[in-house]
């Protein structure tokens, strides 16, 4: 399995006369990735999750280091069989700076 990781540094480009500074704001990030897990086998539960409208820790790994990103479940859309208890999903979280930590 895998996702997507979008990071928003919060830079702009201001323009001055003599220069073009670069002020730096809040770091943003987006995440968003696929389930495929027997009901039984779930831990989280994403779908609590996301209708609690809590904040939520996401951790993933990437290039070798550990990402940890604190937000909130925004968006997702899940097909579930219930003969055999399988959830498959596609889950979307807004969050902020993310802390990142060696595997």
């Amino acid at each position: 399995m895998g996702g997507s990781f979008k990071v928003d540094t919060g830079t702009e480009r201001v323009v001055t006369f003599d220069a073009i500074a670069y002020p730096t704001g809040s770091t943003l990030c987006d995440v968003s990735w696929k389930t495929v897990i027997p009901q039984s086998g779930m831990r989280a539960k994403l779908m609590g999750a996301i209708l609690s409208k809590k904040d939520v820790a996401v951790q993933f790994v990437m290039e070798g280091n550990a990402y940890s990103i604190v937000g909130r479940i925004v968006g997702c859309s899940v097909d579930w069989e219930n003969s055999s208890g399988k959830l498959e999903g596609d889950w979307t979280m807004l969050g902020g700076e993310p802390t990142v930590g060696k595997v």
